[in-house]
């Protein structure tokens, strides 16, 4: 099943696709992909779940819903690798496992590019958040998105924060953001607000 959802206006639309597999007669499973106006398609959610049979199962949980589809952060560098610019960096909230970044982007007029984007950055490992470099020129530092890079190879990347040495399994596959003087290594990487100043929630 494919669909097409809106990013900005005059922008080109986005796509996702829906892929439905039945492994047995109890359990189904979810794919999701985001679908880049260039054609290019990113897993972004993938859910296995149980399914019930009112015949045999009738204390069987219903099936879970999907969560709508954010643009991938990702995807939209790689289609776009050297137009995404920061300009600044507006706010930085930190959670367990999560980063959330409110940036100012460069846009050169380009709609596939979000000018005021706030990124998830889900299963959030590690971070650097300092100041933009005021002597940056050339419209702001290139954003760039790596999923293979030397920062990435360390094995602590896979041990959980607080888990008194648990790993995580199955063992996350993490990329790394970079911008002027920061970076965050992250599982994910969406968009939640594509184009529009938000200001930085209370604490």
């Amino acid at each position: 099943m494919i669909r097409k959802y809106d990013v900005a206006p005059d922008a080109p639309p986005w796509g996702w696709k829906t892929v439905y597999e039945v492994i047995d007669a109890d359990h189904l499973t979810i794919t999701a992909f985001n679908l880049t106006p260039d054609g290019l398609e990113v897993k972004g959610l993938r859910q296995s779940t149980r399914v019930p049979n009112t015949n045999r199962r009738p204390d069987c949980p219903a099936i879970a819903p999907l969560t709508a589809m954010k643009p991938d952060f990702a995807t939209i560098i790689k289609a776009n690798p050297l137009a995404m610019r920061a300009l600044a960096i507006s706010w930085v909230t930190l959670g367990h496992l999560r980063v959330r970044l409110a940036l100012v982007m460069a846009t050169s007029h380009n709609p596939q590019i979000p000018s005021y984007p706030i990124i998830l950055c889900a299963n959030a490992v590690d971070y650097i958040i300092r100041p933009m470099n005021p002597a940056t020129i050339m419209g702001g530092p290139l954003v760039e998105y790596h999923d293979t890079h030397e920062l990435l190879n360390r094995p602590l990347l896979q041990y959980v924060p607080g888990g008194d040495g648990e790993e995580f399994d199955p063992p996350l596959k993490l990329g790394l953001l970079m911008f002027d003087q920061s970076y965050v290594i992250a599982e994910k990487f969406e968009v939640e607000v594509f184009d529009r100043r938000v200001e930085k929630p209370a604490p």
